[in-house]
Parts: structure tokens; C-alpha cells; sequence
């Protein structure tokens, strides 16, 4: 029997409250892409400006079976 792995990208995404959302993507996101999740997903709490200059942001690529 073969293994198949699928390569994801995992983004761990840490806002200015210390919020943090682990979210995975099939293609590399862009931090833009990311931001604007954030703003949808949080509600609007705050526009993209705000998050884009307080959200830490890491993306690691990994393979996953």
C-alpha cells in the first residue's frame, strides 16, 4: 500500500488581543488573504488596516497523510 501525502499550509495568526486561529490552506496564502479572513471572521471588530499592523502572522508549509 502507498502513502499519499497532500501538502497544506498552515497559518497561525496571533492578533493584538492574543486571539489566536491556527487555519489551513490548500495553496499559499497571501498575508493580505489572511488579513481579510481575520476582518470577516472577527466580526469587523476592526477594519484591515488595524489588523494588518497588530496581527502576527506564521505560515509553515507541511505534508499531511
Amino acid at each position: 500500500q502507498t502513502e499519499h501525502t497532500m501538502k497544506v499550509f498552515v497559518a497561525i495568526i496571533t492578533t493584538d488581543s492574543l486571539d489566536t486561529y491556527a487555519w489551513v490552506y490548500h495553496k499559499k496564502p497571501s498575508r493580505k488573504d489572511i488579513i481579510e479572513h481575520l476582518v470577516e471572521y472577527e466580526g469587523h471588530c476592526a477594519d484591515f488596516d488595524f489588523y494588518d499592523e497588530s496581527t502576527n502572522i506564521i505560515i509553515d508549509e507541511t505534508e499531511i497523510l
